[in-house]
């Protein structure tokens, strides 16, 4: 069937995919929440003893911290989801991923101290929280979604969290008292959250491999929305389907190979590394480390005459956009050449951003042009997550093979944890010693070499079933 990107997610065939996938991501938005909420909340515990949260200023060093161990927590939790995924499914592994998300509003709003120990716990059980929902959610839409809308479905994860994270950083800034987040945050999204995803199938793949063949025809036929007793078209995927399942994992079996010697095998080898390469080029392109250090880097750029809280709420309204124009572009022209014109237009954008403000810094002229460096941010923002901030996770589950897509999504999402912990434990670190130019001529150059990785070896994988 020819993919043209112009199926309608809301048809009678994907309604039940799309509803499914929007009951998941209810947790996305409420992560991101947490994300954005963060954000304000450092400038002032750096820069506003009066509206910080400790009563104090911190350090540059302790707001580093701050902002880098929510990888280490991303690194725990994608670590968690793979041994736990396999073993209970993704429908049981996204019923305790809110556990440590309750947990982190609940550490940040009710320990009162000067000290930002329940702040470094705090961040950690958020990052668990992530990490376990990078890991399962994709591969949740991924296995539940038609070749038709995967592509759109799959972009719709990044949308939700970017929306929350916009959401998130409007209530900091704006709204008093904070413990309105909490309340929202805690008890009525997550309350939401567990009521549909009581109505949701675990993934007809998950079934089948444990043996309950029943059940998961029922998942497949729930997801295509299918009554018809003879639908040929679902009847012949779920055959296919079954026996190629059936087929790798006996043959598994039979050669008494562990999961790990499995993973080694030179074709999964390969897709493991493609795997990384995605998601390294995903941090390499700054975006997540500029908006989660958006306002500080405004402040401290030597350009900066706007006004703070209005330029960040534009660079995330940018982020919105960018990431629901992937949701446009990725099924109707397809994986490579998406990511490709991310990963050029985002180089292009920091290494610009890096010009403008050495120039600034250096030479003390074009201050009067401040929007040159609002523009060049914009840029990244936008065109980062249009592709190597959502598309990458949706072509990661895709080019791994069935056998090891579990691990395999697990491993690179702890790789991406351990690359994201250190760009943002970096970042404040570096603008300090090198200066905001110099962080971004680096993450400019390492996203050109990314995007010749994305050229030379990342495949299309537009229209194909999860089973190719």
């Amino acid at each position: 069937m020819e993919i043209t990107g112009k199926e309608n997610i809301f048809g009678r065939r994907y309604i039940h995919q799309t509803f499914a996938t929007c009951s998941v991501n209810i947790l996305t938005f409420s992560h991101g929440i947490g994300l954005g909420w963060i954000t304000p909340i450092l400038y002032n515990m750096q820069f506003n003893a009066m509206e910080s949260m400790l009563g104090v200023t911190i350090s540059a060093e302790v707001i580093s911290w701050i902002g880098s161990l929510l990888a280490i927590g991303g690194l725990t939790g994608g670590f968690i989801a793979g041994i736990i995924l396999p073993k209970i499914g993704i429908k049981r592994t996204l019923t305790v991923l809110p556990i440590p998300h309750l947990c982190f509003w609940l550490l940040t709003h009710l320990v009162k101290t000067s000290t930002p120990y329940h702040f470094y716990v705090g961040r950690v059980l958020c990052g668990i929280c992530g990490g376990g929902c990078f890991v399962a959610i994709p591969l949740f839409i991924s296995e539940i979604s038609s070749p038709n809308v995967r592509g759109r479905l799959g972009s719709l994860f990044l949308v939700t969290l970017n929306t929350g994270v916009l959401f998130g950083f409007i209530l900091a800034h704006y709204l008093r008292p904070l413990f309105i987040v909490p309340i929202f945050c805690a008890c009525l999204l997550c309350l939401y959250y567990f009521i549909l995803l009581t109505y949701l199938f675990d993934t007809p793949q998950y079934l089948i491999k444990i043996g309950l063949i029943d059940e998961a025809k029922k998942s497949l036929q729930f997801y295509w929305n299918s009554t018809d007793q003879k639908d040929v078209e679902l009847d012949e995927y779920f055959d296919t389907l079954s026996q190629k399942i059936q087929t790798s994992f006996e043959t598994i079996n039979e050669k008494n190979e562990t999961m790990l010697r499995t993973l080694f095998k030179t074709q999964h080898l390969k897709a493991v590394i493609i795997g990384f390469g995605l998601v390294s080029v995903n941090q390499f392109s700054g975006s997540f480390s500029i908006i989660n250090y958006s306002t500080a880097i405004l402040e401290q750029s030597k350009s900066f005459t706007l006004d703070l809280g209005t330029s960040t709420i534009l660079l995330l309204l940018l982020q919105i956009l960018g990431t629901y124009s992937a949701t446009l572009t990725v099924d109707r022209f397809g994986r490579k050449i998406v990511l490709i014109i991310s990963a050029s237009c985002s180089a292009i954008g920091l290494l610009s951003a890096g010009v403008f403000d050495y120039l600034c810094y250096e030479f003390d002229v074009l201050k009067d042009y401040s929007w040159i460096l609002i523009l060049s941010l914009a840029s990244v923002i936008y065109f980062a997550n249009m592709g190597v901030c959502t598309v990458c996770f949706i072509a990661m589950v895709e080019v791994l093979p069935i056998q090891v897509r579990s691990v395999g999504t697990c491993i690179c999402m702890v790789f991406s944890s351990a690359v994201c912990f250190t760009a943002l434990k970096l970042f404040p670190v570096l603008i300090d010693s090198i200066g905001f130019y110099g962080v971004m001529w680096t993450f400019g150059t390492l996203t050109t070499i990314g995007l010749f990785f994305l050229i030379v070896v990342v495949p299309e994988t537009k229209g194909k079933s999860m089973m190719e």
